[in-house]
C-alpha cells in the first residue's frame, strides 16, 4: 500500500504494473476501513476494468498478505442491539411516553387558542399550556428536557402576546377626537378637489383642463399665456406649434420670401391638411388665433402682393371650379374607382379650404386682415364674412 486516507476513504497500491492501482474504502475488509497505518502493508487484490482507463481494485478484494495485519484494524464502535421478536416496532419507555403525551397536550392547546377568536377563553387556553409545561418539566430532567422547556416558555409568551394584540383596544376620548378631526379634514380635501375640478375650465377641444401654468409672467412666449387665452390644454398647444412649423415650410415652398404661416394655410402643398385638419372649424379657428397671438401678420404680402385672405379666396375659387367641372363630367361616362377617389379627395379639400376663407374673412371683419378695394372677389369676402359671423361653430361660447 503506497498511501491510504481513511477520512477520504481512498488510497493507492504500488505493484509491478506501470501505474499505481486506486482502491476505495469499500475494497477493504470492514475492520481495516478506518485504519491509519495501512501504508507499507503488503496486500493482494483483483483488478477491475474501468471506463476511464485508470487501474482500479475490485470491491472487497484487497486483503492483507500477512494475517497479523488485522491488529491494525480500528476498534469497533459499540452498537446497541435491540432484539425484535417480530416486525413490530420496539416499545417506548415510560419516560418517552409521558414526554410524548405532554407535547401532544401542549400542541392541542396551542391550536385551540390560535383557531379561536381572542376573548376570555384565551386565558383558559394559556392555563392549559402552563399545565402541560409543568407536566413536561416534571417528566424531563435531562439537558434536552431543559432546552425543550425553554422553547415552550418562549412559545407561551408569543401566544400571550398574540392574544393581547388581537384583543380590541379601548379608544380614549382624545384618540376619538383626533380620528374625528382627521376624517373631517379628509372630507374637506375631497370636497375641495371636487370643487376645483368643477370650476376649472376645460379645453375647448377635449375634456382635459386648460393649460394655464405660467412660470414667468414677463415671458410673452410662455405656453401658459396661449393656453389661458385660447382655452386649450397642453396637448393641443403642442399640436398647434407643430402645425405652425408645417405652415412655415409650405409658405416658403409655394410663395415669396415675405409670405408667412397664414399664406401657408391656403398653399397647394397643404391639400392633405385641408382634407383633414381644416374640416374642423373650431380647431381651425383656434389655430388661426394661435398664429395671430404668436405675432403672425394677417396683412403680409404674398404672391402678387396679396394678403393671406386674398390668396385663400383665389385658391378656393380655382379648386371649386375644378371640382364643379369634374362633377359635370360624371354623367358623360363611366369613371374608374381611382378617379372617383380623386374626386372625393378634391371635394374634401375644397370644403377645408372654404373653412380657411371663412375664418380669415371673419378675422378681417374683426380688424385683423386686409382686402384691397381692387380685389375682384371682394364681394365674395363680404358674403363669407357675414356667413362666418352667423355660424355658431365659429362664435365663442359664453
Amino acid at each position: 500500500v503506497k498511501s491510504y486516507n481513511p477520512a477520504e476513504g481512498t488510497g493507492y497500491i504500488t505493484c509491478s504494473l506501470n501505474a499505481d492501482v486506486w482502491f476505495g474504502k469499500q475494497c477493504l475488509p470492514e475492520e481495516l476501513q478506518w485504519s491509519e497505518d495501512l501504508a507499507g502493508v503488503t496486500v493482494s487484490f483483483r483488478l477491475e476494468p474501468s471506463n476511464d482507463g485508470r487501474l482500479r481494485a475490485e470491491d472487497d478484494s484487497v486483503r492483507p498478505h500477512d494475517p497479523q495485519t488485522t491488529s491494525l484494524a480500528a476498534p469497533k464502535r459499540k452498537t446497541r442491539v435491540i432484539p425484535l421478536a417480530s416486525n413490530e416496532a420496539p416499545k417506548e419507555s415510560k419516560k418517552a411516553q409521558k414526554r410524548k403525551a405532554a407535547k401532544k397536550q401542549f400542541d392541542n392547546a396551542l391550536m385551540d387558542l390560535l383557531s379561536a377568536p381572542a376573548s376570555s377563553g384565551s386565558v383558559a387556553a394559556i392555563d392549559a399550556i402552563s399545565t402541560a409545561d409543568a407536566a413536561k418539566q416534571k417528566n424531563v430532567g435531562d439537558q434536552n428536557g431543559k432546552e425543550e422547556t425553554a422553547m415552550q416558555t418562549v412559545r407561551r409568551k408569543m401566544v400571550i402576546r398574540t392574544a393581547t394584540k388581537s384583543a380590541p383596544k379601548k379608544k380614549t376620548k382624545k384618540r376619538e377626537k383626533q380620528v374625528q378631526v382627521q376624517d373631517t379634514c379628509e372630507d374637506l380635501q375631497e370636497e375641495a378637489v371636487a370643487v376645483d375640478e368643477v370650476l376649472k375650465p376645460c379645453c375647448k377641444l377635449c375634456d382635459q383642463p386648460v393649460f394655464d401654468i405660467i412660470e414667468d409672467e414677463e415671458d410673452e412666449d410662455e405656453p401658459g399665456h396661449f393656453g389661458k387665452s385660447l382655452g386649450v390644454c397642453k396637448r393641443h398647444l403642442r399640436e398647434f406649434e407643430n402645425q405652425k412649423k408645417r405652415l412655415t415650410k409650405w409658405a416658403a415652398e409655394d410663395y415669396a420670401a415675405d409670405a408667412n404661416e397664414l399664406h401657408g394655410l391656403c398653399s397647394f402643398s397643404a391639400r392633405e391638411f385641408h382634407r383633414g385638419f381644416c374640416r374642423d372649424k373650431v380647431k381651425l379657428k383656434l389655430l388661426v388665433e394661435y398664429l395671430l397671438e404668436k405675432g403672425i401678420d394677417p396683412e403680409a404680402e404674398g404672391y402678387a402682393d396679396h394678403s393671406p385672405l386674398e390668396d385663400a379666396v383665389n385658391e378656393w375659387k380655382a379648386l371649386k371650379k375644378t371640382v364643379e367641372c369634374k362633377e359635370s363630367e360624371v354623367g358623360k361616362g363611366i369613371r374608374s374607382g381611382k378617379q372617383l377617389n380623386q374626386q372625393k379627395e378634391e371635394q374634401e379639400a375644397e370644403e377645408g379650404l372654404r373653412n380657411v376663407v371663412l375664418v380669415l374673412a371673419m378675422k378681417w371683419k374683426e380688424g385683423e386682415g386686409r382686402v384691397s378695394d381692387f380685389f375682384e372677389f371682394k364681394e365674395d369676402c363680404e358674403k363669407l364674412a357675414a356667413e362666418a359671423q352667423s355660424d355658431s361653430q365659429l362664435q365663442d361660447e359664453e
